[in-house]
Parts: C-alpha cells; structure tokens; sequence
C-alpha cells in the first residue's frame, strides 16, 4: 500500500465522520487558536515595549540588568504562566482525539474487516487510521493559526488606546507607538508542533481498538 493510498483511506475516514470528525477540529482549534492568540499578543507587547525603550534612550544594551532585561524578564514571566494552560489545552485535545479515533473505529468495524480480507496488514490498518488523526491535526493547526491572527487584531482594536497611553507614560522620550500586537518567537511554534504530537498520543490511547476480539465483537453486533 503506498502513501497516497494510505492517505485517500484516511481521508475517507474523515468524509464518511464528517461532522464529528469537524467539530473535532474546531474544538482543538478554538483552544489551541485561543492559546497562540495570547502567545501572539504578549510576544508583540513585549516588542513594542522594547521598541519604544530603546527610542526613549531608556535602554542601554549592555549593562548588567538594564531596563531593555528587566523588560524580556517580565514578559518571559508571561509567557511561562501560560505553561499550564498549554498542558490542560494539550491534554484535552488527546482526549478529543481519541475519543473521534474510537468513535470512528467503532462505526468503521465493517470497512476495518474489508482491509484485513483484502490483504492490509495490521501496519498498514494502523498507518492509516494515523494519517486520519494527522489530517485532524493538520486541519486544527490552520484553523487554530487563523484563530490566533483574528484574537491579535481583535486585542488591538480594543485594547490599543489603553495600551499606548501606558506607553506614553512609561517612555515620554519615544515617538507615538506603532501597534502591532503580533509577535513570533519559538513558544509559538512549540504550541504547533505539540498540536501534532497529540496525535500519537491519542492513537496510542485507542490502540486496544484494533484488537481481533473487539472487532469480531462489533460485527456480531451489527
């Protein structure tokens, strides 16, 4: 079985769940889109303030625990107390998962008897429903990375006044602020690429699901 024919089984599987294996996806994707939306807006306050620091003549880059630090220091303190939420985001979306692959294996008992008749291995069978759980993940990471865009414009529109006028006080010196609260740095890809590493996690929770007895099981039923 070559790739692209694993992948057009899993697409299958997604077609034939189609509304559970969506709200699935916006499900992840609101939290994880929610949690890099606040990555954004903290990582862009944090270059905003370090571009009107350094416009004030406030910073001087290489003192020892010079303003332009203390400045990385306290957003740095922002970006770790988002860690627990990014665990219970992580967590909660293996569970969601799961739950679909099991949902899914369970309604697919017939097909999953089909594969093995037609000379699929149990790699193979395992490949595919893998690529299924990526393809929720895929799709889950861009409407999250959509999400997280919209919550960073959102917050500059409403918050944008309060925020300048805190910067204007904070560095007097400095010419009107340019507000963009969007800001890339590692903790956002991080986010992403832990989204993806849900996936093996919750096939490795329904693993059991592929078990000869329970398929026989579901086909007795059915």
């Amino acid at each position: 079985m070559t790739f692209r024919e694993t992948f057009r089984l899993a697409h299958h599987n997604l077609v034939a769940s189609h509304t559970r294996s969506m709200a699935t996806v916006v499900a992840i994707g609101v939290l994880f889109g929610l949690l890099l939306g606040l990555i954004l807006v903290v990582q862009g306050l944090e270059n905003v303030a370090v571009r009107q620091c350094g416009a004030s003549g406030a910073c001087v880059v290489g003192e020892p625990e010079t303003r332009l630090d203390k400045i990385r220091w306290y957003f740095d303190d922002k970006k770790h107390a988002l860690e627990p939420v990014g665990i219970t985001v992580l967590v909660v979306a293996m569970l969601a998962l799961a739950f679909t692959m099991a949902h899914v294996i369970a309604q697919d008992a017939k097909t999953f008897a089909i594969y093995s008749a037609v000379g699929a291995s149990r790699w193979q069978i395992f490949a595919i429903y893998f690529v299924y759980l990526l393809e929720l993940c895929f799709y889950a990471a861009i409407f999250a990375i959509l999400l997280s865009l919209a919550f960073a414009v959102i917050v500059t529109i409403v918050g944008g006044d309060y925020i300048v006028g805190q910067l204007r006080q904070a560095y007097p010196g400095a010419n009107e602020p340019l507000l963009v609260l969007m800001g890339w740095d590692w903790w956002y890809l991080l986010v992403i690429l832990c989204l993806f590493g849900a996936a093996p996690v919750a096939f490795l929770l329904c693993i059991d699901q592929f078990s000869t007895k329970k398929l026989a099981l579901r086909l007795k039923e059915e």
